[in-house]
């Protein structure tokens, strides 16, 4: 899924949300998952869905930055609030 134009108009434009898959069964699994968060969401996921490239692992210290720094900047303002909204079916739906 592409990014929005909402997304574009976002207070960080740089950063935006993506499932990378690196196997191609992969993709239908998380299809259904967005259209079902869309679904509940009223259409406003924008979270694009692409086959992973360039992968590199990150520095410890980015691990998990959301679980480790959930009141920090835009882990509390933005990330926090929109992942309260996610209801409690879809959060599991990929585990």
């Amino acid at each position: 899924m592409a990014a929005s134009s909402a997304q574009a108009r976002a207070s960080n434009p740089p950063y935006r949300s993506g499932i990378y898959f690196s196997d191609a069964p992969q993709r239908p699994v998380l299809d259904r998952i967005l259209a079902e968060a869309n679904n509940e969401l009223g259409g406003r996921v924008v979270t694009e869905v692409e086959p992973v490239a360039n992968y590199s692992t990150v520095e410890p210290y980015h691990r998990h930055y959301f679980a480790s720094n959930p009141d920090q900047g835009n882990c509390a303002d933005v990330i926090g609030p929109r992942t309260r909204e996610i209801p409690r079916g879809i959060q599991g739906a990929a585990g």
